[in-house]
């Protein structure tokens, strides 16, 4: 307290306390008492009681503080949640579309995989009063089939990814090979075999050398024991990171050529975009060849790759369930019905449906092309960002005459940007060759000529082929003539986690989802996507036949916020 009190000899003073503060001093046992030493105690103990009430009223100060910053934001909330109860119970009773009896029951936006294997789920369960609407002049999303110097474009997408082809039994059919079968379509093996050249022409490596296989082992064991140190991090402490991060937590480093080569080959081959911005936990969670075998298979059916979506929607593609050139503007969401307002061959239209299914791409969801009202909440919107579509560039190139191993992809180093060389043979097509061009400018090939692009193309082929080589160009389709391909793949980012694709899939009232993105284990591929079309399918059959309770969030949020309401009304 900084007061001491002098106690003179034969003095007694007897203080009581309570809880820590004087209360009185008891003079009765006072004797005798010299008068300095009562003065004394007196001013000690009013500056004790001073001293205390002082810390009393700070104290309360601080738990009337702290407990303002605990019921502060609790009533902030509270007074939100009334206002917000309030907006929507008025919302969910406003203006909100209202369904003809002769719409119908289902719209479709988008006649992509995703969308036509939905429809096609609909149909065999005895749904056929929906409505397809797509913005291209014909159904197929990157299944599309365009006319290629006379032939039938075989490489949008036109790959089927995990097949089991030695009928081991270890693993699922996949749906796609299934479909191929069944619609009697051609497909060819696309070859495992890769040459790696230095930028003199020469191979250096080559993925059957015992050397580049031991090296991919290395590789798998350590992605296995990268996804081993993840999963034992607790979901607090997880956070999703880059597949290199994965890999250096492991102990991958590619030094040498080789190591590189194998490193390029497992990752930015695939994803076209570099591992630094690629998603560990999406890499992980990909399933397809673990699931469905190891082989690739390449559409190069005469009728084009489009030909399984017309197999697919065979029953109804050519009917009036389909409005081909319809661009989807805004779509209008509530609790009886959903409208979207289009642009239908130039003129202006809107359909109505009970439900909808949107299809639409990752890339349509960033680019807010849509509207939406009510607006999609920023957690959905979210998790289509934690997704990006890469791109490389493939320019067609046609031969007089075929000079290639047609078993053998080749791969060329890196020098402004690398250049792969795919020979794909099969009907139609064994005097074409695809060069895809990969790398952070990838996109400089979009801009040259076509006398660059031959001049570009020959100068490697004369370093494989040597000098004499004397095969001519007698075609090429490069992207300035605006009829390149622009493959796109699906990557997910830095930051996915589970609930990313939970949140793109979960439905918004009358509003379902479906799509390639939607598809956790499959999301990069075809498959993933014609798999999420009839998971959606199946989820709103479940919803139209009764099941699937307060599955509704606009239901949901109706009785949340009339809850809230009454809630409030009580304070």
């Amino acid at each position: 307290m900084g007061s001491f009190l002098t106690i003179h000899s034969h003095d007694l003073l007897i203080l009581h306390w309570n809880h820590g503060r004087p209360v009185a001093l008891d003079i009765s046992v006072v004797s005798p008492l010299n008068p300095s030493t009562l003065a004394e105690a007196g001013a000690m103990i009013g500056a004790v009681l001073e001293a205390t009430e002082s810390r009393k009223h700070q104290a309360n100060d601080e738990k009337c503080l702290a407990l303002g910053n605990y019921l502060g934001p609790m009533l902030t909330k509270v007074l939100l949640f009334c206002i917000a109860g309030a907006l929507m119970l008025g919302a969910s009773t406003s203006a909100t579309p209202i369904c003809k009896t002769t719409d119908p029951q289902v719209l479709i936006l988008g006649g992509g995989m995703s969308g036509v294997a939905a429809a096609r789920r609909l149909y065999d369960a005895g749904v056929t009063d929906f409505v397809i609407l797509e913005a291209r002049d014909k159904s197929g999303g990157r299944f599309i089939a365009e006319d290629f110097f006379g032939e039938k474009d075989k490489i949008r997408a036109a790959v089927i990814r995990g097949v089991d082809l030695d009928n081991t039994g270890k693993f699922k059919t996949n749906p796609l090979w299934t479909l191929a079968l069944d619609c009697g379509i051609h497909t060819t093996v696309i070859s495992t075999s890769y040459d790696f050249y230095d930028a003199s022409g020469t191979i250096v490596a080559s993925s059957l050398d015992p050397a580049f296989i031991n090296l991919t082992n290395r590789f798998y064991e350590a992605l296995t024991k990268a996804k081993i140190l993840l999963e034992k991090l607790s979901p607090e402490d997880y956070k999703d990171i880059s597949i290199r991060a994965a890999l250096n937590m492991s102990g991958w480093f590619p030094v040498t050529q080789l190591e590189k080569f194998v490193d390029w080959y497992n990752l930015e081959y695939s994803s076209l975009l570099p591992p630094e911005q690629v998603s560990a936990f999406g890499i992980f969670h990909d399933h397809t060849f673990a699931d469905f075998g190891p082989y690739k298979l390449l559409i190069n059916d005469t009728r084009g790759a489009a030909y399984l979506i017309q197999c697919i929607g065979e029953p109804f593609l050519k009917s009036q369930s389909v409005h081909l050139n319809t661009l989807v503007n805004s779509v209008e969401h509530g609790t009886e019905c959903v409208c979207a307002d289009v642009m239908e061959n130039g003129n202006q239209a809107s359909y109505c449906g009970k439900f909808a299914i949107v299809t639409f791409s990752a890339g349509v969801f960033q680019s807010g092309s849509v509207l939406y009202n009510p607006p999609l909440p920023q957690w959905k919107l979210d998790a289509y960002n934690s997704f990006s579509y890469a791109e490389k560039f493939i320019t067609y190139i046609h031969f007089d005459q075929v000079f290639w191993d047609p078993s053998t992809t080749s791969v060329f180093p890196r020098s402004n940007y690398s250049a792969e060389v795919t020979f794909a043979p099969g009907p139609g097509y064994s005097n074409f060759m695809a060069m895809s061009i990969f790398g952070p400018n990838e996109t400089v090939i979009a801009s040259e000529y076509p006398e660059d692009i031959k001049r570009f193309a020959y100068e490697w082929l004369r370093k494989v082929y040597g000098a004499n080589f004397t095969a001519n160009i007698t075609n090429i389709d490069i992207p300035n003539t605006f009829k390149f391909q622009e493959l796109g793949v699906l990557v997910a980012l830095p930051g996915t986690t589970q609930g990313t694709f939970y949140n793109v899939t979960i439905p918004l009232g009358n509003l379902y989802f479906a799509g390639d993105i939607c598809s956790e284990y499959y999301y990069r591929f075809a498959h993933g996507a014609y798999l999420s079309g009839n998971a959606t399918a199946n989820a709103l059959l479940d919803r139209m036949s009764g099941g699937g309770a307060m599955s509704n969030s606009n239901e949901r949020a109706y009785v949340i916020s009339f809850l809230a309401v009454l809630f409030c009304a009580s304070l």
